[in-house]
């Protein structure tokens, strides 16, 4: 097993989740200058999120917009279809995620319902997605998984 970067993607086929999204996005365009070919999935705007995936480099490997909500087991599940019909993933990167401000004098702004929400988006997502999705990675010797959080934590 080697942990060295690769330049050349040629042939491989990335996942990433949360595509349109400022690290998505960055790290769609820099795997597609890489020569992967990218498989955005997105929560709402597929249209929007095609258009910004035709734009990126080697547009000619078909880069794909899938519309799922990855807090939804059977959305990601319908996603991997789609993917596996394409045929393979050499490479999963989970970006999703959201938090809210939450001043630490007003702990009740952080309502169950939130906590629970941000639970479900920045943590089980991701595990769902992994879950679903390493059947197919398997099939790839040479596959990874990225998992991208945030730093709005450290944040005071």
């Amino acid at each position: 097993m080697s942990f060295e970067p690769l330049e050349n993607l040629e042939g491989k086929v990335a996942v990433i989740t949360g595509v349109t999204g400022g690290i998505g996005y960055a790290t769609a365009k820099r795997l597609a200058n890489k020569g992967a070919r990218i498989i955005g999935i997105v929560r709402k705007n597929l249209e929007e999120a095609q258009i910004r995936l035709n734009n990126l480099p080697n547009n000619q490997l078909n880069h794909l917009a899938i519309l799922a909500d990855v807090t939804f087991k059977e959305q990601v599940v319908a996603a991997e279809k789609t993917v596996r019909e394409i045929g393979r993933c050499d490479i999963l990167v989970n970006t999703v995620g959201q938090t809210r401000r939450i001043p630490w004098e007003n702990l009740d702004m952080l309502s169950d319902d939130f906590y629970d929400k941000v639970l479900k988006d920045n943590l089980r997502s991701y595990f769902t997605t992994i879950r679903t999705f390493v059947p197919l990675l398997k099939e790839t010797p040479e596959s990874v998984i990225v998992n991208i959080g945030s730093t709005a934590g450290q944040r005071g």
